[in-house]
């Protein structure tokens, strides 16, 4: 009985462990990376008209109309690139939000998502992929924030 008692105890202490041992292992979700910087202060219309444009000339599909209100985020479409090899075919997705910066200054700050397709049966089908997530496109991410900002930058 008591070992029983102590087993029963071990397994609960294990249990607790577990997520937090997942998470050390790299098996959860990677964290989000944000590139930032300054821009000149303009409206949040001109901002999402700017914002819109850069991320079509980028290959990102426009889904939003504007800039939620709440979070002062936009999310672009998902641009797919998908290949006949398992794990080969991804899609990204920009996401864009601003705030505050220093006086007269707004803080841009850009990220692409990016998942890729774990199906190895048909990884061609969109409507069949597996979506598993993968770290954020930094690199990417800096380039769409570029194009923003040399499109605000030239309208002083």
């Amino acid at each position: 009985m008591i070992h029983t008692k102590a087993l029963q105890s071990l397994l609960l202490v294990a249990s607790a462990l577990l997520p937090v041992g997942c998470s050390s292992l790299g098996l959860s979700d990677p964290s989000p990376i944000w590139v930032v910087q300054e821009a000149p202060m303009v409206s949040e219309r001109v901002l999402w008209v700017v914002c819109e444009n850069a991320m079509v000339k980028q290959g990102f599909p426009v889904l939003a109309k504007e800039f939620d209100p709440k979070s002062r985020e936009a999310h672009s479409g998902w641009q797919l690139d998908l290949h006949p090899f398992k794990n080969q075919g991804f899609r990204e997705r920009a996401v864009v939000a601003y705030g505050l910066g220093s006086p007269g200054k707004l803080e841009l700050r850009v990220r692409v998502e990016r998942e890729i397709n774990e199906n190895l049966a048909k990884p061609l089908d969109p409507s069949l992929a597996k979506w598993s997530r993968e770290g954020d496109n930094e690199q990417r991410a800096q380039i769409l924030l570029q194009t923003i900002l040399s499109t605000l930058s030239t309208r002083d």
